[in-house]
């Protein structure tokens, strides 16, 4: 954690035995929202560690609790908090749905074959698209909301490129 107006270092939070800490979102009200993808690194590349969770830091207390903790989430990768909830994607079961502050999950796209990640909410109550597809390994993304564009950092080449958004 970090002071915002610093820089400075405050502290750090994690949650005991996760394993592949993912993604990050911020909640309106001081609260981080973040995934656990449940993932272990070996030499056959990725497998299941478990671990799959949706955990909510309170940044007052700095207390960390899972929101969803279950190894049917899909391995929780991409999240954002939004006023309908907390939106996820998930990199081994290719779905996308949200799951509420108590943590009762609610479709929003079905399993498929695709490894997503990173999710953007753009208005409540909107549909949910794929607005990059066949992108090389792809990690979390970024959303510049004024200029229409994605920032997509690619894992295995070491650096980001840009997507303009017609």
């Amino acid at each position: 954690m970090f002071d915002a107006s610093l820089g400075a270092p405050k502290g750090e939070a994690c949650p005991e035995g996760a394993t592949f800490l993912n993604d990050v979102a911020a909640g309106g009200d001081g609260t981080i929202f973040f995934t656990d993808s449940g993932l272990k690194a070996g030499p056959e590349g990725f497998a299941p560690s478990g671990t799959d969770a949706v955990y909510r830091l309170t940044v007052a207390d700095g207390r960390i609790e899972a929101v969803a903790k279950d190894t049917t989430l899909g391995a929780p990768n991409g999240i954002a908090a939004g006023s309908d909830g907390i939106t996820v994607v998930t990199f081994t079961s290719g779905e996308a749905y949200r799951v509420t502050a108590e943590g009762k999950r609610h479709p929003m796209m079905p399993p498929s074959k695709r490894q997503l990640d990173g999710v953007v909410v753009l208005a409540p109550g909107g549909t949910m698209t794929n607005a990059l597809e066949g992108i090389e390994a792809p990690a979390d993304i970024g959303y510049d909301a004024s200029r229409n564009r994605v920032l997509v950092p690619l894992f295995n080449a070491n650096r980001a490129v840009l997507h303009s958004l017609s």
